[in-house]
């Protein structure tokens, strides 16, 4: 059975303050959410030229997002959080006890760079804030 993952999203705004959650497939560790789906999220949010409000109609019309109980009540191997603040274009990456903040627009490079620097924490069995990243 393959590895399965929880994403929480909260966003708040001045127009738009809300949240939803993932499931899904494929990733075992917090690196691997942060780069095969995380990234995209936080991109999108944080992205000026982005209208938020197109992002979370593209959300919906996905169909991915599940309910807050499905959410709670699913047997998943990795859960992640991601906090969005768009109008000062920052995010952070919740992961178990640790996490990655991205402030000022962060770049697909940086949250790369991150998600490699997760990888190296977890299959040396460091799993503690790593906010130095």
């Amino acid at each position: 059975m393959a590895p399965t993952y929880g994403l929480a999203v909260h966003f708040d705004s001045y127009e738009y303050r809300g949240e939803f959650r993932l499931l899904g497939d494929g990733c075992e560790t917090p690196g691997e959410v942060l780069r095969d789906v995380a990234a995209d999220h936080i991109l999108r949010i944080c992205n000026p030229d982005d209208d938020l409000r197109n992002y979370l109609l593209d959300v919906l019309d996905t169909g991915d997002a599940v309910s807050e109980s499905r959410y709670e009540n699913a047997d998943v191997d990795t859960r992640c959080t991601i906090f969005a603040e768009p109008y000062y274009l920052r995010a952070s990456f919740d992961f178990g006890e640790g996490n990655v903040q991205f402030d000022r627009l962060p770049s697909r490079q940086q949250i790369e760079d991150a998600s490699r620097n997760l990888d190296e924490h977890a299959r040396n069995g460091y799993n503690r804030n790593v906010d130095d990243l």
